[in-house]
């Protein structure tokens, strides 16, 4: 019943997954506490200007980053919808985004990641516009900008330049000039930022460099980074291995741009573990990122795989596991008294 309902097209869709959501996110609403993350402590420069209104109130914190988790998800539904590489009009890629980054409750107030995520999927939309379009294609300037405005806001997100740089392989013949104004893009805000503080007199170091050093500083190891996401990266790991599986048997019959950008997605992803194994300090705000290609992946496998008991368990145990981070504890402490 819900895999038959999320995956068709009915405006029914979007009355329900806010629904389902808020119930979600309804218990952290009653904690008046925010967890502070390790990017947290050492912000961006740009996020420090976001600070002074979401410390004074965990609840205006928490209802930031829900309407920003719902612009995402649905640039996330458009971004298929304009490029058409899931063949199908549908909000499951809406709904399945929202349901994975409900799972890390964690992050469910308002914080650099969203901002960031935000203008990840802004980037993409424009990587994906520079398919087949004739001439210099000064997208890629566009979204190297947005990627280095974003690292001035989550520092690890400069990361994601390699994003950039992977759309120029897979969807440009090569062409040095799109190279180089990507690399402009990239460092333009931090020219525009050191010549602020030279016209200032403020300290680099002070403003720039320490922060820095301190965000990569305040890192996890490896092993408490997966101890924070167990049960998360259980659950998607069984869902991308069937996902795969099932895209492996289709993928030759996909449109040659449907392709291309699915194996976009593919290093995107692997790009992004890469950087969860490698880089100290990101931590579980990699399952945010992550969730962006794993939703076309699991969006494509849900709406061309029969409904039967098999893809209805699947689908279950995806919609059903934010439920369970959330409520399992509340629940024992119900029955413990």
């Amino acid at each position: 019943m819900l895999l038959r309902l999320f995956r068709s097209n009915r405006s029914l869709v979007i009355l329900v997954l806010p629904l389902f959501i808020i119930a979600i996110w309804l218990p952290g609403f009653q904690k008046q506490d925010v967890q502070l993350l390790p990017f947290e402590k050492y912000p961006g420069i740009l996020y420090a200007i976001f600070i002074n209104f979401t410390t004074g109130s965990a609840v205006i914190s928490k209802i930031l980053a829900l309407l920003l988790y719902f612009i995402i998800s649905i640039l996330i539904a458009r971004l298929n919808a304009r490029y058409f590489f899931i063949p199908v009009r549908t909000q499951l890629p809406a709904v399945i985004y929202m349901f994975i980054v409900s799972s890390v409750t964690g992050l469910q107030s308002f914080n650099p990641v969203v901002i960031s995520s935000l203008i990840l999927v802004v980037a993409i939309s424009n990587i994906f516009g520079s398919y087949k379009y004739k001439g210099l294609a000064y997208h890629y300037f566009d979204s190297a900008l947005l990627v280095s405005l974003s690292s001035l806001i989550y520092i690890n997100s400069f990361f994601f330049i390699s994003f950039v740089w992977t759309g120029l392989i897979l969807l440009r013949t090569f062409n040095w000039r799109e190279w180089i104004i990507s690399i402009i893009g990239l460092i333009l805000p931090y020219l525009f930022l050191i010549t602020y503080f030279f016209a200032t007199g403020k300290s680099i170091n002070e403003s720039l460099i320490n922060v820095i050093i301190g965000n990569f500083n305040a890192g996890l190891s490896l092993a408490d980074k997966i101890a924070g996401i167990d049960i998360i990266a259980i659950v998607l790991t069984v869902c991308l291995i069937i996902s795969s599986l099932f895209m492996m048997h289709r993928f030759n019959t996909k449109k040659i741009h449907a392709r291309k950008y699915f194996l976009f997605f593919l290093w995107m992803f692997i790009i992004s573990t890469f950087l969860f194994i490698s880089v100290p300090s990101f931590g579980t705000e990699y399952i945010l990122f992550a969730a962006i290609p794993l939703t076309y992946l699991f969006s494509h496998y849900f709406v061309f795989t029969k409904i039967n008991l098999f893809s209805r368990i699947v689908f279950s145990v995806l919609i059903l596991l934010p439920f369970y981070l959330v409520y399992f504890d509340i629940v024992c402490d119900l029955i413990k008294k």
